[in-house]
C-alpha cells in the first residue's frame, strides 16, 4: 500500500471515529442516555473470571447479544464434530459385518480422515484458549481407529 493510500485510509478512519464520537455526544446531549439501567454503576464482570481482565468487558458485551468469545465457538463446533462422528462410527459398526473388505477400507480412510479433522479442531482451540482455561486432549487416532476395527471379530 502506498503512503498516500495509508494516510487516506487513517484520515478517513479518523474521521469515522470523529464523526461516531459526534454522533454519540448529540444523543447525550438530547437526553438519549438518561435513565438506562445501571446507570453509575460498573458492569460487574465477575462471572468472567476464566476471561483474561482486559477483555471481559467486551466479551460481556458479546455475549448479552447472543455472541460468545471464539473459544467457546470453537469448542461448540468441536463438541458437534465429536457428536457426528460417534453416531457415524455406531452407524458404520452395524454395518461392519456385511461390509466387503474393500467398503471396510474405505470406512477406515473415512473415519481416519474425520478424526485428522477433529484433530485439527482441537489443536487451533489449545492455541487460542485463555491460560486459565483447560485445554481440551488429542484424539489418539491410532486407538480409534482399533474402535472401528473391533468389529472385525
Amino acid at each position: 500500500m502506498s503512503d498516500d493510500a495509508e494516510t487516506d485510509r487513517l484520515r478517513e478512519r479518523r474521521g469515522s471515529a470523529h464523526w461516531l464520537d459526534g454522533l454519540i455526544e448529540r444523543a447525550r446531549a438530547e437526553g438519549a442516555f438518561d435513565g438506562l439501567a445501571g446507570t453509575g454503576r460498573p458492569i460487574d464482570t465477575s462471572d468472567d473470571l476464566l476471561v483474561p481482565p482486559e477483555q471481559r468487558l467486551a466479551f460481556r458485551m458479546l455475549r448479552s447479544h447472543g455472541f460468545a468469545p471464539p473459544w467457546i465457538e470453537a469448542r461448540r463446533d468441536i463438541e458437534t464434530e465429536r457428536r457426528q462422528l460417534a453416531a457415524w462410527l455406531q452407524r458404520t459398526r452395524a454395518r461392519w459385518p456385511s461390509m466387503h473388505p474393500a467398503q471396510r477400507e474405505v470406512a477406515r480412510g473415512e473415519y481416519r480422515r474425520q478424526l485428522e479433522d477433529v484433530r485439527r479442531m482441537i489443536v487451533h482451540y489449545n492455541l487460542r484458549v485463555p491460560p486459565a482455561v483447560e485445554q481440551l486432549p488429542l484424539p489418539d487416532i491410532a486407538a480409534e481407529l482399533a474402535r472401528l476395527a473391533v468389529a472385525d471379530g
